[in-house]
């Protein structure tokens, strides 16, 4: 893997930069929050695919793991 999905928080995708939009709680889970900027992160296709994947698999500790990349955005460069 030549990114760390997990760091999806803070924008790192791979080459070339094609980010999208992804809802942390789903749309069709919580329609309410599709435009909610704190349930949107940008990921890039790949790591989209992959997050859906663990989230069939696992969705909790997907969860987590996305709760960690925002967490790691916030210290390195502050704010909400």
């Amino acid at each position: 893997m030549g990114y760390d999905i997990w760091m999806m928080g803070i924008g790192v995708y791979s080459r070339p930069a094609r980010p999208v939009v992804h809802h942390i709680v789903e749309r069709d889970e919580n329609p309410d929050l599709a435009y909610d900027l704190d349930n949107l992160i940008t990921v890039s296709i790949d790591s989209h695919a992959e997050i859906h994947s663990l989230y069939k698999k696992d969705k909790p500790a997907a969860l987590e793991r996305i709760k960690a990349g925002i967490a790691e955005f916030q210290k390195r460069f502050g704010g909400d």
